[in-house]
């Protein structure tokens, strides 16, 4: 217990004051003085506040190496576990904000605050499972730092899935789903004239009617949840995925591993049929900044650039792959990889990194034969990725499909647009299979030549993408399944819009992508230039980028 005559230090009237901020943000919360108390998270007022100052509390509970004088007698565990329970609230708190605010800025700002939250949460969960005796308690605190992980992986991308997917279920009236929206845009009104009020008397209006507004959503998602089920289920009740959860869906040979990219540390969670680890190593030096010049050497064809790949490749291998992972015993027979990036390590290709050091032979372009050479790690794994692991569980299959007729759907579709600077015709191909099942619907226009693709100098060219779609095709035709692809001017925007990807399994996009960092929901892929329209400047042609 917290001895409040003992305090003298900055850090125990810090921790006073940071209480009374987290009982002036709660309605029912009647604790002031007891500094270790945690609220329970209801009928908040203010949630950035709140948040704030939970946060705060927390990470002076974490660092056991600060001197509380209040608290002298508190082992460093017990003040980690402390901490623990504020993040838990943190935590909540985030989970009731995210369906008060409506709008896409919000939500991203949100998730920023979210993500420090989760970040710090994480560390203490290791540093309480690294410190714990008991290896059932370890094992609670490996799998707690997990769920915090996909919490900051998952929770935005899910919502905007689940908001798109909810609609879908049919039998719920419409005064409903309109109350559902009129209360979604009430709340976000009322937080702006809230945080805008120019006196206490009118923001004191505005609180009112916020958390009037609050609980009358609460209480429409009661109802959703008990009438309307798979209605909740969808679009409410997003909880991330366990580990026992993944290990039913992994078999004995695949893996998963998740990174999360700390301030100081990569963690990363590794997870297989039988068995649950999780690592922690420090940071390389210059860690983004080598990430950064290692995707540069790959789009490179300097050979002063080739020659240094070799070393940032295992460089890199080690930080994501350290040698105590691949030694783990359930690691042994893994051939399958499921990796979860985390932040800049998502733009690079992991399966390029080497395995071992390896001094890169230039010889020039025209001998490609050390290619064959190089330790990649793609010769031991096979790769695949995936945003969280929470989004994995939701998209597997929850059924073996092999006694599901597929007679409606074809098998694959690719798109390659090249960006050549040839001003040759664009081309589509058809399996034979597919190609008969058109002609039986009298199309005869399975195989299209169309107008030439536009200059792209503004993009690196993609010969390779025509032999590997190409490729692919032949495999898929030649095992008697229905597949397509397009190439060149045909592989446009409008040919993705046209609707025709409803009716494929599989889609490949054989093409560049651009990120936008600074506003995530404009990045994308490039597809062919609209042949239509001619751009007289550079300003024309990225105008509504």
């Amino acid at each position: 217990e917290y001895d409040p005559e003992k305090r003298d230090s900055l850090l125990d009237r810090a921790l006073e004051y940071y209480q009374k901020g987290v009982a002036s943000c709660l309605r029912n919360f009647n604790a002031p003085i007891n500094v270790s108390a945690v609220p329970e998270i209801k009928n908040y007022l203010d949630w950035n506040n709140l948040l704030q100052n939970l946060q705060a509390k927390a990470r002076i509970f974490a660092d056991a190496n600060k001197n509380l004088q209040g608290f002298e007698n508190l082992e460093g565990l017990n003040r980690q576990q402390i901490a623990l329970r504020h993040y838990q609230a943190c935590d909540t708190l985030i989970s009731m904000v995210r369906k008060d605010i409506t709008t896409q800025s919000d939500k991203l700002a949100l998730g920023e605050k979210a993500s420090e939250v989760y970040k710090e949460a994480v560390d203490v969960c290791i540093a309480l499972s690294n410190s714990s005796d008991d290896s059932k308690s370890s094992d609670e605190y490996k799998q707690l730092a997990f769920y915090f992980s996909e919490r900051n992986k998952s929770s935005v991308l899910l919502e905007a899935l689940a908001g798109s997917d909810a609609l879908k279920f049919a039998g719920i009236p419409q005064n409903l789903l309109d109350k559902e929206h009129d209360l979604s845009i009430d709340i976000a009104n009322y937080i702006n004239l809230k945080n805008n009020a120019e006196t206490d008397s009118i923001r004191g209006v505005w609180e009112s009617r916020l958390f009037n507004a609050n609980r009358s959503y609460d209480s429409l998602i009661v109802v959703f949840e008990t009438k309307y089920p798979k209605y909740y289920e969808m679009k409410y009740n997003n909880k991330p995925a366990t580990v026992p959860e993944i290990q039913e869906l992994l078999d004995k040979k695949t893996a998963m591993l998740s990174y999360f990219v700390l301030d100081s540390a990569v963690i990363v969670y590794v997870i297989t049929k039988k068995g649950f680890e999780v690592y922690k190593t420090a940071k390389i030096d210059s860690f983004d900044t080598k990430i950064e010049k290692y995707r540069a050497v790959m789009q490179s064809n300097r050979t002063e650039d080739i020659l240094r790949y070799g070393n940032l490749a295992f460089e890199l291998y080690e930080q994501f792959f350290p040698s105590y992972l691949i030694k783990n015993k359930h690691f042994a027979k893994i051939e399958n990889l499921i990796v979860l990036p985390d932040g800049i390590m998502a733009s690079i290709p992991l399966e390029t990194l080497f395995t071992e050091k390896y001094k890169t032979q230039w010889t020039g372009w025209k001998n490609t034969a050390y290619f064959s050479e190089m330790p990649v790690i793609i010769k031991k794994y096979n790769i695949s990725y995936s945003y969280s692991a929470t989004l994995f569980k939701n998209t597997f299959p929850k059924e073996k499909q092999t006694d599901i007729e597929l007679t409606n759907i074809n098998d694959w579709l690719a798109f390659a647009p090249v960006f050549d600077d040839n001003n040759t015709n664009g081309t589509s191909a058809v399996s034979r299979k597919l190609l008969l099942d058109l002609e039986k619907e009298k199309n005869e226009n399975a195989i299209v030549k169309r107008s030439y693709l536009q200059d792209g100098s503004y993009v690196s060219p993609l010969p390779g993408t025509l032999d590997e779609v190409n490729d692919i095709f032949e495999l898929f035709d030649k095992s008697g399944k229905q597949s397509k692809y397009y190439t060149k001017s045909n592989a446009s925007e409008e040919t993705v819009k046209s609707g025709e990807l409803e009716k494929y399994q599989i889609l490949h996009f054989a093409t560049h992508g651009f990120v936008n960092t600074e506003k995530p929901e404009l990045s994308g892929i490039l597809m062919a230039q609209d042949t239509s329209t001619s751009f007289e400047s550079y300003e024309d042609m990225y105008g509504n980028i």
